[in-house]
């Protein structure tokens, strides 16, 4: 196998800062511009580290679902499934910008890297919308830092807090905005702190919207599993271990995909 592509997937594979969108996106463009050194080995050892790597992460295994079901016309399938990715994660953005339009938020508190989340703030901040966001540190990895620096590059307010006290500061925010990385029928998987989040700023009356594509919903075919629910059984250790937790979606005000 080429040492250069196994390099550099291998980089992405190790990532734990950027969120599944971003990842999903990098990879299919490593695979295009090297696709005359992509073999069917490069393929499977592709597919199945990341399932190794990303085990909580559903929207991994469906990327790695389609690099295992391949066509013959390699670039023009990684092209196609590029195209596939970018419309299914622009329409849950749309909607959620015009949905934050129509409430007029002024003040959000988020958590975590979520690509969904930035984009929609970015793409609301464009339509002229002023508004402050408040981000939790995000340990270990720090994503929060990550979120807020892209955040301000686009003249977007925004004030990184320590994780601890993202909860209490939910209780004077608009709305929670969040992402996530597998969405059940009843549940869904987000970054450590979520559900303190969520949960206290119901109480005090904080709405929380969750934006998120459908490449996300765990579904049988992509796991092999015949429910759900054996889905976060299977991966209940190594939820834990990268600092994910599981929220009830019942906690959740709207959830837009």
């Amino acid at each position: 196998m080429s040492k250069e592509v196994i390099g550099k997937l291998q980089q992405l594979l190790e990532d734990r800062t950027h969120g599944a969108t971003y990842l999903q996106e990098k990879i299919i463009e490593v695979l295009i511009e090297y696709e005359k050194e992509i073999t069917p080995e490069i393929l499977k050892w592709t597919a199945a580290e990341i399932r190794k790597n990303f085990p909580p992460m559903i929207q991994m295994h469906y990327i790695a679902y389609h690099l295992e079901n391949y066509r013959d016309n390699l670039k023009e399938h990684l092209i196609d499934f590029r195209t596939h990715l970018k419309k299914i994660h622009q329409e849950p953005v749309k909607k959620c910008v015009n949905f934050l339009k129509k409430l007029e938020v002024k003040k959000l508190v988020t958590i975590s890297h979520s690509k969904m989340v930035i984009s929609s703030l970015i793409a609301l901040r464009e339509e002229g919308k002023d508004f402050t966001v408040t981000v939790g540190e995000g340990h270990p990895a720090m994503e929060g830092y990550k979120t807020a620096e892209e955040l301000r590059k686009h003249g977007i307010r925004t004030f990184v807090t320590k994780d601890e006290n993202l909860a209490k500061l939910s209780r004077k925010r608009d709305i929670v905005l969040i992402g996530c990385d597998a969405m059940g029928k009843e549940w869904l998987i987000n970054k450590i702190g979520s559900y303190e989040l969520i949960i206290t700023g119901a109480l005090a009356a904080t709405p929380t919207v969750l934006c998120s594509s459908e490449d996300k919903i765990v579904r049988p075919q992509l796991t092999s599993y015949k429910y759900d629910t054996d889905f976060l059984r299977n991966f209940k250790k190594e939820i834990t271990e990268m600092k994910m937790e599981l929220l009830p979606t019942t906690a959740i005000w709207k959830i837009i995909t």
